[in-house]
């Protein structure tokens, strides 16, 4: 059987969950795509030659501004298999130093950081204050 597809190429993703105590430390950020402010764990895209580990440590300095004792891995998923290749990894960041962010870019210059508390994890899924699914996973993953 024959068929054309059309799919978007990605160099892949990273999320990271970066638990202080019993908060969870997340970014507010525009989405033009949805033209709306997001909740969202910090994440990013791999750059050319980077670990994806790499990548996610550089993301919690830029976007939140913090250093971790420890990151472990979560997950890999494929994010969109019919439309994209892309593929998106999940950590967990603990033992957190917090800092200034890192920012280097318009994106980050323009997101806040906002603390949840892990027990107010699964209301705010709930009641749509958290919509994406990255974040979903990530903290669903890390709370249970």
């Amino acid at each position: 059987m024959a068929f054309e597809r059309t799919y978007m190429h990605h160099p892949g993703a990273v999320g990271i969950v970066p638990l202080d105590g019993s908060d969870v430390l997340m970014v507010r950020q525009y989405r033009p795509a949805l033209d709306e402010v997001m909740l969202e764990i910090p994440a990013g895209t791999i750059d050319d030659g980077e670990s994806p580990l790499d990548c996610a440590v550089r993301e919690l300095e830029e976007e939140v501004g913090a250093r971790a004792a420890s990151v472990s891995h979560l997950l890999t998923y494929a994010v969109a298999v019919g439309v994209s290749d892309e593929r998106l990894h999940l950590y967990v960041a603990r033992g957190l130093t917090l800092g200034t962010p890192a920012a280097d870019g318009v994106e980050e210059q323009h997101m806040t950081i906002e603390r949840l508390a892990l027990s107010d994890v699964a209301g705010a899924i709930a009641d749509g204050r958290i919509v994406d699914a990255k974040t979903i996973i990530a903290l669903l993953m890390v709370g249970s």
